[in-house]
């Protein structure tokens, strides 16, 4: 069985998704395709590559990196 990749929040700001910075997401979906994560209050943010880590898609103030990236 296949490892889950987890995202770190390493940044992020008061919207319609709450997220805690520090905290780790399970990506969902598939990377080529429908990469995203869900929110602590429920809601799936849809996101994008940005340099070494991902960004929500329409959204940049979330950003997230791997697990074990700084």
């Amino acid at each position: 069985m296949a490892k889950k990749l987890k995202l770190k929040c390493v940044e992020t700001y008061n919207s319609t998704w709450r997220f805690t910075r520090g905290k780790e997401y399970p990506l969902m979906g598939n990377l080529k395709e429908d990469p995203h994560v869900i929110s602590d209050n429920g809601l799936h943010l849809y996101l994008m590559e940005y340099n070494d880590g991902y960004i929500g898609a329409g959204v940049p103030g979330h950003k997230f990196k791997m697990k074990n990236k700084k």
